[in-house]
């Protein structure tokens, strides 16, 4: 067995301090995450993207417009309509456990992805209770 001389170095935050957005985080990993080498995080909605190319979720592909939106973002959105709120409870439900708050536009797409797809599941009930 190898034994890994891999020197530690440590994560200078003093002059990314300004890009931290401060609060909690869900993160879902399956590879090993070492909080020293973030440097840098970048916002998607929920999800977070961080400078070591550690991703904090996954993706998908929307086919009508190609973009790639995480999957807790969708999630969330389908949880919303579900519960029946939308953007400022949502928010509201976010501040109470220390969580970044979603940008009511970006919401708004995640709801209408999440529409669209409720409805056209929605649909193809109704013809198939017909057929039958």
């Amino acid at each position: 067995m190898q034994k890994r001389t891999k020197k530690k170095e440590k994560c200078d935050l003093t002059s990314s301090l300004s890009d931290i957005v401060p609060g909690r985080r869900i993160i879902e990993c399956k590879a090993l995450l070492d909080l020293e080498n973030i440097k840098r995080e970048e916002r998607r909605g929920l999800a977070f993207n961080v400078s070591n190319e550690v991703s904090t979720d996954k993706q998908h592909v929307d086919p009508t417009t190609k973009r790639q939106p995480f999957d807790i973002n969708s999630k969330f959105a389908i949880g919303a309509l579900h519960s029946g709120i939308g953007a400022t409870h949502v928010n509201k439900m976010l501040a109470s456990v220390d969580m970044p708050s979603i940008d009511s536009k970006m919401f708004k797409k995640y709801e209408n992805e999440i529409g669209t797809a409720v409805e056209e599941v929605a649909k193809e009930s109704c013809r198939t209770l017909i057929e039958n």
